[in-house]
Formats: C-alpha cells, structure tokens, sequence
C-alpha cells in the first residue's frame, strides 16, 4: 500500500503542480521507506542510519505544513475583511485585516488594504463629528489611523519596493494629507515620481503628479 500510495503522489505530480501538503506526503513516504528498508536488511550493522533521515524529514514536514496552517488562516481573515467591508462594516473590516497581518505579516497586498482602511477610517471620523464638534478622543484616534495608514503604505514600499501599485499607494495617502501635514507635498511627489519610473508609461502617474 505505501508503494502504490507513493506511485499515485509521483502521477499526482505529474499532472499538477505541487502543493505543500503533496510535499509533506511525499518526504513522508520517502522517510518510512527508508526506515523500513533498513530494519528489514538485518546485516546492516547500524539501524540509526533511518531515524537520522526520518526525523529531520518529518520536523522539516511539520515546519511547512505550520506555515502553510498560518498562510491558509491569514487568507481566512482577509476574506472576512472583505465580506465585513462589502457590508460597510469599517470596524470588522480593521479588526479583521489586524488578524490576517499577524498571521502573515510579509504579504504586501494585506499591508496595502490595511493602509486604505486605516486612512478610510480617519476620513470617516473626520467627516461625521457629532453636534458638539470632535472629541479629543476622536482627534486621538484619526492622528493614530493616519500614522498607522502611512507605517502600512511604507511597509508595503519596504515589501515590494518594484511594486508600482505600492508606491501609488503611498503618494496617494501622502497627496490626501497636503495642507494637514508637514512636508507631505514633498514626500508626495517623491512617492509619484518612484511610480513613474517603475512604470513610465502609465499617464494616470503622470497625471496626479501633475495635479
């Protein structure tokens, strides 16, 4: 059985590409035979020879399947965040994205969405104050969404620095800030010319940095 169930990952990999939990199988398999063979050839003088390949093996198995568990969750609690954003829901949207970052804290496209949602969130608290004018509180919390809005934005540049759509990004939420926070028209243009250059022929660039 464990033959035929090595032949049918080897055909399995012949036809689509492999996936980590394929993998995980494979080097299994590969280090159950290498055990069995060993304890079955009785004149081997040494029968540590397949425990030295299986464990390895299998911790290495556990570590990829451990980081597939995380990447697996982290697209989980995006989709929520989505779903949770369709509904206009902003503060399920921002709980969620939190969780899916520290599940997969390297994966730019999270990054980037979570800069929106922060900066969304600002603008929201911004646009709507109540009859009495804006707290401190509320002042406190769209100085704390905007500084969180720019960390992500430079995270996102940081990750993927050849990204155009990062960069876009980042001059983006600078350009919305001009007139409220220093020197933002010059990181501004920075920010768009670093786009126009990953991407010089895009005229939509252009034409913000012109505006």
């Amino acid at each position: 059985y464990k033959k035929l169930a090595l032949f049918a990952i080897l055909i399995i990999f012949a036809l689509i590409p492999a996936s980590l939990v394929l993998l995980f199988a494979f080097f299994l398999f590969l280090a159950a035979f290498a055990l069995e063979n060993e304890l079955a050839e009785k004149e081997e003088k040494s029968v540590l020879l397949p425990w030295f390949i299986f464990i390895p093996v299998f911790v290495l198995s556990l570590g990829i399947l451990y980081l597939f568990g995380k990447n697996w969750l982290g697209d989980y609690y995006f989709r929520k965040s989505l779903i949770a954003y369709s509904q206009n829901n902003g503060s399920e949207t921002y709980n969620w994205q939190i969780k899916a970052l520290s599940q997969v804290p390297y994966q730019t496209s999270y990054h980037l969405s979570y800069a929106q949602t922060n900066f969304a969130l600002a603008n929201a608290i911004a646009a709507n104050p109540p009859k009495e004018g804006l707290s401190e509180q509320d002042r406190q919390n769209i100085s704390t969404l905007i500084q969180q809005a720019i960390r992500e934005a430079k995270t996102a540049v940081a990750l993927n620095p050849n990204n155009v759509v990062t960069w876009e990004n980042l001059a983006g939420i600078y350009r919305n800030l001009i007139n409220f926070a220093q020197d933002a028209e010059k990181w501004t243009i920075s920010a768009y010319q670093q786009a126009i250059t990953l991407d010089p022929l895009n005229p939509n660039l252009r034409i913000a940095l012109g505006g």
